[in-house]
């Protein structure tokens, strides 16, 4: 039997146009607003993603709480935000501050990438290829560029999460700059004002979806269905967050 041939794939931050397309529902902008309304303030948040992913240990799928498991393992998303949080809610954050907020969420010293990220993380997938450096080491400049042609501000942190993830600008820890690059654009926005749901749970029960999703807004540049789809994840975190708030 001849080996299966694995095909590598090739992302890139797909063309701006489009962005202001997508509207968030009423609905989950209202309810990331109660569960703003939860936290009575920025501390209370402490711990929130820990205890959503022991709620999410009651998941039947075996990968699924294998993936929220890790988040054990690492430091709390919360209090670490809170030491940046001036720099993820600014209008052009500072590149050595968000390199050092990195480090924090890693547990060690984090640093920019220096050539296009790579990665082999699905078996029946080739190498994975992000951004081609020039958009890598423009990622700053494209989140300001695309945050200006989006109406929703909703719509505003999706995208903040898309181009972190598609330009992977750091050598470890993409996925949760990309998560705290997504709490800053929503309190940009006057969305939220501080991390009051926890998406690293809720993307970890999804993250055999991530890398399918990426590909597909690299090579279509439709915007929209990735927006929709990270509309799910955070609709399952509102959930986890009011199911923390009743136990």
């Amino acid at each position: 039997m001849a080996e299966s041939v694995l095909t590598d794939r090739y992302l890139a931050v797909p063309d701006l146009e489009g962005l202001s397309s997508f509207q968030a529902s009423a609905a989950l902008l209202t309810r990331l607003g109660d569960c703003g309304k939860m936290q009575r303030s920025f501390v209370s948040t402490f711990g929130l993603e820990l205890k959503g992913a022991a709620l999410c240990l009651r998941n039947d799928e075996a990968h699924a709480r294998t993936a929220v498991a890790r988040l054990f393992a690492r430091p709390a998303m919360e209090p670490l935000l809170l030491t940046s949080w001036a720099e993820l809610v600014a209008e052009r954050p500072g590149l050595d501050a968000l390199v050092l907020l990195t480090s924090k969420l890693c547990n060690g010293e984090a640093t920019l990438a220096s050539s296009r990220m790579r990665t082999r993380g699905d078996p029946e997938v080739g190498t994975t290829y992000y951004a081609p450096r020039h958009q890598q080491a423009a990622w700053l400049d494209l989140l300001v560029q695309g945050r200006e042609r989006i109406e929703c501000p909703v719509s505003q942190g999706y995208f903040a999460y898309c181009v972190t993830i598609l330009c992977h600008p750091m050598r470890d820890g993409n996925g949760r700059l990309a998560r705290a690059m997504m709490h800053g654009a929503w309190a940009r926005a006057r969305v939220t004002a501080a991390p009051v749901i926890p998406l690293g749970p809720a993307f970890y029960q999804h993250a055999g979806e991530i890398g399918e999703t990426m590909y597909a807004l690299s090579e279509t540049g439709n915007w929209e269905a990735a927006f929709s789809w990270i509309d799910g994840v955070v609709s399952k975190a509102c959930d986890l967050a009011e199911q923390v708030a009743r136990a």
